[in-house]
């Protein structure tokens, strides 16, 4: 399923955790930058997510068991890219302080994280009673490829060449869903 320019809300909370993690005080004068990102930020987000699920016994999906361990008692795995689009970058581009770049690069990882929140709960709302979801899951290096060649991400404007993303705020994740029939 491909779904392009919806909605994002990041928590901001997250943010501010984030941050004080690197090391950075939050201030009035931080909050405030936070506050002007994130307006300029949803005005420029270009948000576009692409997830497909298969079934875990099938051939399809056979390469992928090479780089990851599937648990036996799942029985499909969905695969995710998501992306924020080209413009945000420009936002990037512009900065050339390091202190801002932090911000706006914490603030962007914080819409990313939204995206799958967004897609978790799209699949959710579809799971059966008789499945239960898995976290979300970060695809390693190897498996990116793979995932690519299976859902073909160019439909949201995505490529992977050399092990970089473009757009540079893309993800690609998976999660398992888990039969829960007695």
């Amino acid at each position: 399923m491909k779904i392009k320019k919806f909605k994002l809300t990041p928590r901001f909370r997250e943010v501010y955790n984030e941050l004080k993690q690197r090391n950075i005080k939050i201030t009035p004068e931080i909050e405030t930058l936070v506050q002007m990102y994130d307006k300029q930020i949803s005005d420029l987000l270009s948000s576009s997510v692409l997830f497909e699920t298969y079934e875990t016994k099938s051939s399809v999906i056979s390469e992928i068991k090479k780089f990851i361990e599937i648990p036996k008692n799942a029985s499909l795995i969905t695969f995710i890219v998501s992306t924020l689009g080209v413009e945000v970058e420009e936002l990037e581009k512009k900065e050339n302080e390091e202190l801002k770049n932090v911000v706006l690069e914490v603030l962007l990882l914080e819409y990313l994280d939204s995206s799958l929140r967004f897609v978790f709960k799209i699949l959710q709302e579809q799971t059966e009673e008789n499945y239960e979801l898995s976290t979300i899951f970060n695809s390693p290096k190897e498996l990116i490829s793979e995932v690519f060649k299976l859902i073909n991400p160019e439909k949201i404007s995505v490529s992977y060449d050399n092990n970089i993303f473009r757009p540079k705020y893309t993800s690609v994740n998976y999660l398992f869903w888990f039969s829960n029939k007695k």
